[in-house]
């Protein structure tokens, strides 16, 4: 299996934490599980 390096730009860090933002004013609690499972599927397309 080969793996790959996957580079975030400040750009997609600051739209995660504007996303987490917007969710958590929603519900709290949404923003932190957005925030997260928007990492773990970034972190997997280095699989």
């Amino acid at each position: 299996m080969s793996r790959f390096n996957v580079t975030m730009l400040e750009e997609a860090v600051e739209d995660v934490l504007i996303g987490k933002q917007f969710y958590e004013e929603s519900e709290e609690g949404v923003g932190v599980y957005f925030a997260a499972s928007a990492l773990a599927d970034i972190t997997s397309l280095s699989i």
